[in-house]
């Protein structure tokens, strides 16, 4: 079946309700809506993105290309209006240049954002009006309001994030990510968020969450008890709870301590890129293969990585602000 082009239109603009979003998903997952998606998707990317004709890459794999969109449709929601009656759309017209909406209503409020955006080597803790304290590791981004007016409390994250969410069981505290919600009352948990990796991690302190599989074509909600930690993909939905004895390693950063069990040199490498905003270049993806059990509590970049030298045959070299990895025996 062919969808409505208003439909669609209304999905990437986020005003579909929860059933409009379900029929959307299933049809992009249909053959028919991949072959839309594969046939006009890079010429809505380029209208999103403010390119010009043929500066998109064609070679980027649907799913990919189809997140991209949304990612950058949902960065521009941070200062919005609230209507209070009923929203008059105008159809939006994916073949011109620019989708057009328009919002009418009798009464309005205008509601504040604050966008706090923790760079690279930096961490910052942020106490919010009901009480709530959200630690933020580096590289991350918290968008929420100045007052929670409204049946829930709403922040959105893009990065890593420890929360401790004050108790109101007559308004939920709610986390949007990009392919989840996480819903609580009250507790305590660790969200690892990062734009470019492809699971969401979860991990929960005290309390009780539910987390809502905004990727899944059916309803999915999963709760979480503590010492249990969840990873969704983004792209397929699939999502896997875990038991573990040592909940806090996973939250160790807010402390100022680095944990790795069994944890590839491509994950390492990231968590000190963040921590040190330092680049890492390594000379052959082979030495991806080893792995580290390993901790660090407020040592130098300079000591992790004699450490880590000490572990396994790799060498560290600095080049201005990069390091090139590569092997110590020159086999590699």
């Amino acid at each position: 079946m062919n969808l409505d082009e208003k439909l669609i239109g209304r999905y990437f603009a986020r005003l579909c309700d929860e059933a409009e979003e379900k029929e959307v998903r299933r049809w992009f997952a249909s053959a028919e809506g991949q072959a839309y998606l594969s046939a006009d998707m890079e010429k809505k990317m380029a209208v999103w993105e403010g390119e010009k004709d043929g500066m998109v890459d064609h070679e980027i794999p649907t799913d990919v290309l189809f997140e991209r969109i949304e990612k950058k449709i949902r960065r521009k929601e941070y200062s919005m209006w609230l209507y209070r009656a009923a929203v008059v759309v105008l159809p939006l017209i994916f073949t011109a240049s620019l989708a057009l909406l328009l919002f009418r209503t009798p009464e309005k409020e205008m509601v504040s954002y604050r966008d706090v955006t923790v760079a690279k080597g930096e961490q910052l803790q942020v106490l919010m009006q009901d009480g709530t304290r959200i630690w933020l590791n580096a590289d991350s981004r918290l968008v929420y309001p100045d007052n929670f007016n409204g049946r829930e409390r709403v922040v959105r994250l893009e990065g890593e994030a420890y929360f401790e969410v004050a108790k109101n069981s007559e308004k939920p505290f709610r986390v949007e990510l990009e392919a989840m919600d996480i819903l609580v009352t009250g507790t305590s948990f660790d969200i690892k968020a990062y734009p470019e990796d492809s699971l969401i991690q979860t991990c929960l302190a005290e309390g009780a969450i539910r987390l809502h599989n905004k990727v899944a074509a059916q309803e999915n909600w999963v709760a979480m008890k503590p010492g249990e930690v969840a990873w969704l993909s983004k792209y397929s939905g699939a999502c896997r709870v875990d038991t573990t004895d040592d909940a806090g390693s996973y939250y160790a950063w807010k402390g100022d301590r680095l944990i790795f069990k069994k944890k590839p040199l491509r994950e390492v490498l990231k968590a000190l890129e963040r921590k040190f905003d330092r680049v890492f270049e390594v000379e052959n993806p082979a030495l991806y293969r080893y792995t580290y059990t390993i901790t660090f509590h407020r040592e130098s970049l300079k000591e992790i990585l004699e450490d880590m030298q000490r572990i396994t045959p790799v060498r560290f070299r600095r080049v201005d602000d990069r390091y090139i990895v590569s092997s110590r025996n020159g086999k590699e």
